[in-house]
């Protein structure tokens, strides 16, 4: 899977590698896989598309504030 394979690519990475079910959650599980939709019908693609979308909304202002905390630390370097 992407994961594993991103992992085995960046060991040295491995900590900074997600899920996106699993962004900035104390206990990330492998259950927080999306399953990839390819060759299911339209409306699994749908549910993935939705799945996505409202992951991506969840963890945007954790990003933000990750970006801000990063430019803040440099400025007072």
């Amino acid at each position: 899977d992407h994961y594993k394979i991103l992992r085995d690519y960046f060991p040295d990475r491995k900590k900074d590698i997600y899920l996106l079910r699993s962004f900035n959650k104390n206990k990330p599980s492998r259950q927080d896989s999306i399953p990839d939709p390819i060759g299911l019908d339209f409306e699994t693609y749908l549910h993935c598309r939705d799945t996505i979308e409202e992951e991506v909304k969840r963890i945007t202002p954790h990003i933000i504030k990750l970006i801000d905390d990063y430019y803040a630390a440099d400025k007072s370097a």
